[in-house]
């Protein structure tokens, strides 16, 4: 019997024509879909937490009055509060993504505890004081340290309650109050800017487009029948003190206003220090040269950064808690998902021991 070859295409391994079976999922990356299942799931747990809140807010009424009546403040609570915005400081801001412009600010009066994120007033209907929305701990924002750096920079100017100050240069004391009625310590060397009221007096500027010199100026104005100060010099233009007496208020504003002057009621704001206001009867000095009748005086301000708290908060406005059905949902998908990768990475272990 002679050996003959074995066809082509035969094996003496009769199962190797069966394909092997597909590798199993590394443990390593169950572990680590476990593990950002779990992280995502950990930072959705306000927004789960929130979207449970009752759907009517509760209203905080207005935010001067809250300490006194010891108005509790919960972190992730949907309010409504009330007050008065302090839009001068307010920090405007497009969020990428969003065609609406929003608005940060604080309300006055409550000791700057309450900040307000709000929508573009362009479109509102009700432009009443009052905001609805999601209430968070300032900390709680992602852009919490932005804004304290935003503020902390800026110089705010806290208008002094004019009586408080009558009486603290009468007693000689530092306590203030401002004119919402919260305390305000102004040290000695501290500045502050006073704004003193002149009735019966104009501001008149020529241009000095039209006069060469300020001697010419200032006949312009005799020409015309007035009593204008010696004046004083700018960059652009003269300046003059003219009086304006009661009796002809009208024929003076005419000629101004005829020869296309451009005029303004005389007001004068002086910079000085804590230090520098002093009582003499009914006259406030101001500094070394300046007194004025203190029924004159219009306002007094104190220049100072913001300072937030760490008790402060910021309301969210038209963040209801309807608007956030999605979080439960995609929290339990995720916690589905983690539960799915924990059931195979056990079962994998098992079959590595076994």
């Amino acid at each position: 019997m002679s050996d003959q070859p074995a066809p082509p295409g035969d094996s003496d391994d009769e199962f190797g024509a069966i394909p092997s079976a597909p590798r199993g999922k590394n443990p390593l990356v169950a572990a680590a879909v476990i593990t950002l299942a779990a992280v995502l799931a950990w930072h959705l747990r306000d927004d789960v937490r929130y979207a449970f809140r009752p759907r009517q807010p509760t209203d905080l009424g207005d935010v001067r009055t809250l300490g006194a009546r010891g108005a509790p403040l919960d972190d992730d609570s949907y309010v409504t509060v009330a007050g008065h915005a302090e839009r001068r400081y307010a920090l405007y801001v497009e969020p990428k993504g969003e065609h609406d412009r929003q608005t940060i600010f604080r309300l006055l009066g409550g000791g700057g505890r309450m900040f307000v994120r709000a929508g573009d007033t362009t479109y509102r209907n009700d432009l009443a004081e009052r905001w609805t929305g999601r209430l968070r701990r300032f900390d709680a924002v992602p852009y919490a340290t932005s804004l304290r750096k935003y503020y902390g920079e800026t110089e705010v100017t806290r208008y002094v309650a004019l009586d408080s100050l009558k009486a603290a240069l009468t007693g000689g004391g530092d306590e203030l109050r401002d004119r919402m009625g919260e305390p305000l310590t102004v040290a000695g060397s501290q500045n502050v800017v006073v704004d003193v009221d002149h009735p019966g007096e104009l501001k008149v500027y020529l241009s000095k487009d039209k006069l060469p010199s300020l001697a010419d100026a200032r006949h312009e104005l005799e020409r015309m029948q007035l009593e204008p100060s010696p004046g004083e010099e700018t960059k652009d233009e003269f300046l003059f003190i003219v009086p304006m007496p009661e009796a002809r208020k009208n024929e003076i504003i005419g000629k101004l206003s005829d020869k296309e002057l451009v005029f303004q009621p005389r007001e004068e704001r002086y910079l000085v220090t804590r230090a520098d206001l002093k009582l003499e009867g009914d006259l406030l000095v101001i500094g070394a040269r300046e007194k004025a009748p203190f029924a004159r005086i219009k306002a007094v301000g104190v220049p100072a950064p913001v300072t937030i708290g760490p008790d402060a908060y910021i309301l969210l406005e038209g963040e209801a808690p309807s608007l956030y059905w999605w979080a439960p949902l995609l929290c339990a998908l995720l916690l589905a998902f983690a539960a799915f990768n924990v059931w195979y990475l056990a079962r994998a272990l098992r079959s590595s021991r076994s």
